[in-house]
């Protein structure tokens, strides 16, 4: 046995011996004046909902049981009031005590079973009353304080045919909890049938004695402790992307439905093969092929999913009734295009941190995280990955009725969408979701996908994870073209029978710069048809570096950030040198510069130990005169350097100084989001940039950065770089000189020199400058216009102007300059 396995054999031990002290304890009379137990933390979330809204059918256990053969309804009855006696959980009402929610248990109640017969009825009238008794049975609501938290009824169909319909509060019970109920009652049922001993051990353990230890746990240090890790492993995640057909809405649904597909039995032994290989869980395979066919919708890849964990860390638990399920967060990185055994093993990674740290209730989390609720969302994660397994017991021989478990839906969802895995005959896979987010075809090509995702992870021998999201690329058909055609269309509108290619016009010829993408029919959804030709759209800016989207109407801040999300799911709404557009969540307006001086040529943040990859710029209002961006190919303008001006370059890189003074330049509160001097230095340290207090009110930094390097997707050599951006000599003359009377010249805004701090040559400066102008196009704005740029391969700047513009800017995709390949240059 190995160290871990000793160390969780251990923790086990001890718990268990703590919830006995607990349990001695609980046999003791309550103190003078206390009535009832404390809730678990779960437990008081529910309650805590009802007192808000009122009886939820969400929070619901129903189940449906066909029953064959000669079957005792009363001996049934006494089976299950034995279990209720088992255990008190079964029997508890919930009151308060100066608003804080208390539960007791009631040892005398009697357990009802009615039956209605139907055995009159035609089998069609059968099929049609049993529906509607399901139906009223699942959206049955309960009262916490009345009781009793379950219902339960026997339909007779015919003399050896019969239905269990049962209902039961998640309050009392969950997953686990109701699978051993039913298997409980059936083992009472069948020792009463062939006259024996029930074959169940006596419980030394009940759920009040968890609730207690829970209590005590998380007045310990070790809440914080659990807390600390769980915030340190969740910083700065990703809200999910999901193909959602319609916005959220403030008021969160619960409708649902549900959609369900097999896999393959061939793909099954294969994924089971491939688990073991791993050392991992089939669970975390299926989770794992999951998290990889979200990321083909956006390529996000940060990918943050639910789980719900049993919560039983020791056998005896796992024999009590009660709700002992956590919600467990796992987040999984997708970035560095991993092969999927990778990805299996961070999958695993994932699931060891959060089982390690699953003490701690989500409800906790959630508090501790400090989270901001956003109307219509569910908070932390929006959707859940299950896998059904909990154990089942056979039934006894000797008893002959048979029983099994209807697979009826209910027509609601906890979760925008949640997948939940289930082997028993096949491996199904269960699509829940909600409904005024997805349409059923929607989840239905989703399925699809995640099929298609498995097959090509079967199919391929440990493919990357380009080569999976290629393989589904490669499955889209012309027939599954001209379906989706019609998806493009805004509104109502008559399906127009097109293939993609019809329903945009592309401008790409060799030498084109930028790609000009148009519409070539009347209101394309732009959002949609950048979503679904995500690969095309990456090919032509690896080809051309930029494209320029033409006549889509992008002409509002909001949707200018809806039509650059679904380019780049990843957006960075953190970036210091731009003023935050106020109609956006994650977009800039321009640069605050005079109208009438040039912004001159530079790569967004490539001067900063990160950058983005992609930058987005769309025209809100266009100039009178002048106000373009001109773009420019850095590899172009790389080709265009002598040699040994590039090796000078690349041998000595840059060092960009800057000069942090309110009024002159943006102060470095604004740029550091922060007033404590402590903090700047900190992001500083951290970010390998040199500071200097020159005086409160003046920050000079210094950071070494790269001129040249190799483009980390494409490989190839570029110019990149701010030394337009920063040099002295390409200031206003006038304005240059006036500076430079009143500070000295390692004190102006802004500079660049050789990374050992020597000036740059005036020639070197000059063909820098000619290398630019040369390769520049500049394109007039247009009202609507969206340029997505690579911002490796492409620098930009901006034109003086007259008259009023607006252009607002996003970016996303970070890259770290560490992660950078600089490769040979001469």
């Amino acid at each position: 046995m190995t160290q871990h396995a000793n160390n969780i054999e251990q923790q086990r031990a001890e718990l268990l011996e703590r919830l006995i002290e607990q349990a001695a304890h609980d046999a003791l009379p309550l103190p003078a004046g206390e009535a009832g137990h404390p809730l678990s933390y779960a437990q008081q979330r529910l309650w805590f909902v009802e007192q808000l809204e009122g009886p939820q059918v969400t929070y619901n256990f129903p189940s449906a049981v066909m029953i064959t053969g000669p079957f005792d309804p009363q001996l049934y009855q006494q089976s299950m009031q034995q279990v209720v006696l088992r255990h008190p959980i079964m029997t508890a009402t919930f009151f308060s005590v100066d608003g804080v929610p208390r539960q007791q248990f009631h040892p005398d109640h009697r357990v009802q079973l009615p039956l209605v017969d139907l055995t009159e009825l035609s089998e069609e009238a059968q099929q049609a009353e049993l529906k509607e008794l399901w139906e009223l049975e699942a959206n049955a609501t309960f009262s916490l304080s009345d009781g009793p938290l379950y219902h339960c009824s026997v339909i007779k169909l015919g003399p050896e045919q019969h239905v269990l319909l049962m209902n039961l509060h998640h309050i009392i019970t969950d997953g686990w909890s109701s699978s051993l109920f039913n298997r409980e009652v059936s083992e009472y049922y069948e020792a009463l049938v062939a006259q024996r001993e029930p074959h169940l051990v006596p419980l030394p353990l009940e759920y009040s004695d968890y609730v207690y230890w829970q209590q005590d746990m998380l007045e310990s240090d070790a809440r914080e402790q659990l807390a600390s890790a769980w915030k340190a492993h969740l910083g700065g995640m990703e809200t999910l992307q999901l193909p959602l057909d319609r916005p959220r809405t403030e008021q969160l649904s619960t409708r649902g439905a549900h959609h369900q597909v097999v896999v393959p039995d061939e793909h099954l032994t294969a994924l089971k093969e491939l688990a073991q290989a791993q050392g991992a869980s089939l669970y975390m395979v299926l989770l794992a092929a999951y998290k990889v066919m979200l990321y083909t919708y956006y390529k996000q890849t940060d990918i943050v999913v639910g789980t719900s964990s049993a919560s039983r860390k020791v056998p005896e638990m796992e024999q009590m009734l009660g709700l002992f399920v956590n919600q467990l967060v796992l987040r999984t990185s997708l970035g560095g295009n991993p092969n999927f055994e990778d990805i299996v093993q961070r999958v695993k990674d994932t699931f060891t941190f959060a089982s390690a740290h699953q003490d701690l209730p989500f409800d906790v989390l959630v508090s501790e995280m400090d989270v901001v609720r956003q109307p219509g969302q569910s908070v932390l994660f929006q959707s859940l990955f299950l896998f059904n397994n909990f154990p089942k017991a056979p039934l006894d021989p000797s008893v002959p009725v048979q029983m099994e478990r209807l697979n009826i839906d209910i027509d609601y969802s906890r979760f925008d969408l949640s997948l939940t895995a289930e082997e028993e005959d096949a491996l199904t896979i269960k699509f829940t979701y909600r409904t005024d987010l997805f349409d059923r075809t929607t989840i239905e090509t989703m399925s699809r996908r995640y099929l298609s995702v498995i097959a090509a992870i079967v199919d391929n021998a440990n493919p990357l994870l380009s080569q999976i999201d290629g393989a589904l690329n490669m499955e889209q058909t012309t027939t599954t073209e001209k379906n989706k055609a019609s998806r493009f269309k805004r509104g109502r509108r008559k399906a127009v029978n097109a293939s993609l290619q019809e329903i945009v016009k592309i401008s790409d010829a060799p030498g084109t710069f930028p790609v000009v993408i148009e519409p070539a029919t009347s209101h394309v959804d732009l959002v949609e048809w950048i979503a679904l030709n995500r690969s095309l759209i990456e090919s032509k800016i690896a080809q051309a570096g930029a494209i320029l989207f033409r006549g889509f109407g992008v002409d509002t801040p909001v949707q200018f950030e809806r039509v650059a999300g679904a380019y780049c799911p990843e957006l960075f709404g953190s970036y210091g040198d731009l003023p935050k557009e106020n109609k956006g969540k994650q977009i800039y307006k321009s640069t605050p510069y005079p109208n009438d001086k040039t912004i001159m040529f530079h790569n967004e943040g490539s001067h900063t130990q990160q950058w983005p990859m992609k930058q987005m710029f769309a025209s809100m209002l266009v100039a009178d005169q002048g106000g373009e961006t001109p773009i420019v190919d850095c590899r172009e303008v790389y080709r265009r350097l002598e040699p040994s001006v590039v090796a000078k370059l690349a041998d000595k890189k840059l060092m960009y100084v800057r000069n942090f003074i309110e009024g002159l330049d943006v102060s470095w509160r604004d740029f550091f989001k922060t007033d404590d001097r402590n903090e700047v230095e900190k992001i500083c340290q951290e970010a390998e940039i040199e500071c200097e207090w020159v005086n409160d009110e003046h920050l000079r930094t210094k950071k070494i950065a790269n001129a040249v390097c190799l483009h980390p997707k494409t490989g190839e050599k570029l110019f990149f770089n701010q030394i337009q951006l920063h040099h002295i000599s390409y200031m206003d003359p006038v304005e240059r000189d006036s500076l430079l009377t009143i500070f000295k010249s390692e004190d102006l805004p802004r500079n660049v020199y050789y990374g050992d701090g020597t000036e740059i040559e005036p020639e070197v400066i000059a063909q820098i400058n000619d290398a630019y102008e040369q390769s520049a196009v500049a394109q007039p704005w247009q009202k609507g216009d969206f340029l997505a740029v690579d911002n490796m391969l492409v620098a930009h700047a901006r034109l003086p102007f007259s008259g009023e513009r607006k252009v607002v800017v996003a970016m996303g995709e970070l890259f770290a300059a560490a992660d950078l390949t600089l490769g040979e240059h001469a």
